[in-house]
């Protein structure tokens, strides 16, 4: 019987540790997305950048396929305001009707709008201004000259 009572407190206390130390969601409400090399999207090391800003953090990804994914971020307490700005910055832009063929030559901006996100994508040779706006926004002013 000790056995039992000792199996139920201690089940019960990993319960208790799963249900009260579970990760806070924290949405993206902004990301810049773009290829770091020409290599072909599914080979081995190909590179792709995510800058972002969340709910409540800054940060960084970079993703290697098929090896890696190194990131980091940081506290931001002004994300929301910074978000609204580079929204209202995004709703500006239109998209062009021609995309280059390869996804390497394409940088992706994304902004959440209530329940929806606003997706644009453009030509890495012709990125408008306001997306370099953007990443000034966002705290990425030096990544101006890979986007």
């Amino acid at each position: 019987m000790r056995a039992f009572i000792i199996l139920v407190l201690f089940c019960g206390s990993l319960y208790a540790a799963d249900t009260t130390n579970s990760i806070p969601t924290d949405r993206r409400l902004v990301e810049v997305i773009f290829a770091g090399d020409d290599k072909p999207p599914t080979t081995m090391f190909h590179e792709v950048d995510y800058l972002w800003i969340s709910e409540k953090n800054r940060g960084e990804d970079r993703d290697y396929y098929s090896w890696a994914d190194h990131g980091g971020m940081s506290p931001d307490a002004d994300t929301q305001k910074e978000a609204a700005e580079c929204r209202k910055l995004l709703k500006t832009i239109d998209e062009p009707k021609q995309l280059p063929d390869s996804p390497n030559k394409i940088v992706t901006v994304r902004c959440a709008d209530g329940d929806t996100t606003i997706v644009k994508r453009f030509p890495v040779d012709a990125v408008p201004a306001e997306v370099h706006q953007i990443l000034i926004i966002m705290g990425f002013p030096t990544h101006i000259s890979v986007v």
